[in-house]
């Protein structure tokens, strides 16, 4: 660009016009002229200015905003925040955290925050809960028409020896979880591809080899966005909490029953709706792990929460069903 600068010092007067009147009069006239040229022209673009800075202003409206900023925030109908970190406390403090080893998340959906957590970010072995990342990508793919749910999946030869549908492998998975359907599902290079993806997508960082270790933190995410379930379809949703929701134990032999909610879900009332994923390893004295992951609905509170609870060395479940009581008694009398 050229150098202007010269232009902008020198006078609009001829250097010569003391000795012409005329002259002078009519560089007094360009110079007016010049002076209202110049204003209008400041004016202009004061105004374009003013305009694009309101334009500019009004991008960043709340219509603009993301639906991941909207959900962080309560909605004026939401049940006042109840704190549960002095419960979750005094229930740790009970236990013999020499002997065991937790971590846990209790989750506000409807205040959209952290209700009370201890050891959040802990990984732990969480069993069969990894089956939530497969069973969900799972109804992801049936109601995407890549994989039928009425095709045949896999021949078991355990206490329910038969065949099974991929349909009737997914209920198994979460309303059983222990059965012949999951290994399989596992061991699926194509279904272990998908639920690898579905994690990846929810940024589960802390989520590996699959989904067999997570943290309480992780694991909330993936409940809430269970919880919301926007990308399943309602008959999907139907089977899946359904699943999660009537977990009646499983007589496996004539000596062995399988209570699948004996641990978080035990210690609620019936007003009380857990649906619930366990899993669990016995080593033949304690628990090596035991893990709780549950969609609490407080109905005639109107109050709604996730769960995660992740433990090892656990000697008895019944300190998971004293901290569910405690965790109603404290929703219920605030």
């Amino acid at each position: 660009m050229p150098n202007n600068s010269s232009n902008d010092s020198s006078p609009l007067v001829p250097k010569n016009s003391h000795r012409f009147s005329a002259t002078s009069h009519q560089a007094k006239i360009l110079l007016a002229a010049g002076a209202i040229i110049v204003l209008v022209v400041i004016t202009i673009i004061s105004i374009i200015s003013v305009t694009h800075s309101k334009k500019s202003s009004d991008s960043n409206s709340p219509s603009d905003k993301t639906i991941e900023s909207e959900i962080s925030e309560p909605t004026s109908s939401a049940p006042e925040y109840i704190d549960l970190q002095p419960v979750i406390d005094e229930w740790i403090n009970s236990l013999d955290n020499s002997q065991i080893e937790v971590g846990l998340v209790i989750y506000d959906l409807d205040n959209h925050q952290i209700a009370a957590s201890y050891q959040p970010d802990k990984v732990f072995n969480i069993a069969s809960i990894y089956k939530l990342f497969y069973v969900y990508s799972g109804y992801q793919l049936i109601d995407s028409d890549i994989i039928n749910e009425d095709e045949y999946f896999v021949t078991t030869s355990d206490y329910r020896a038969g065949n099974y549908t991929f349909s009737e492998c997914l209920d198994l998975a979460i309303r059983e979880s222990y059965n012949g359907c999951a290994d399989p599902m596992r061991a699926d290079n194509t279904l272990s591809q998908y639920a690898e993806t579905f994690i990846t997508e929810l940024e589960l960082n802390n989520t590996t080899d699959l989904g067999l270790y997570s943290t309480a933190s992780d694991l909330t995410k993936l409940l809430i966005h269970v919880w919301q379930h926007s990308d399943l379809s309602d008959q999907s949703w139907q089977k899946l909490s359904d699943s999660m929701l009537y977990q009646p134990p499983t007589t496996i032999d004539s000596e062995t029953v399988y209570n699948w909610r004996q641990g978080l879900p035990s210690g609620f009332s019936d007003q009380v709706s857990i649906y619930d994923k366990v899993g669990w390893a016995w080593d033949g004295e304690k628990w090596s792990v035991y893990a709780d992951v549950s969609i609490l609905e407080f109905s005639t509170k109107n109050r709604h929460y996730t769960a995660a609870i992740l433990t090892i060395d656990l000697s008895d479940t019944a300190v998971l069903t004293t901290l569910s009581e405690k965790i109603e008694s404290a929703i219920s009398t605030s």
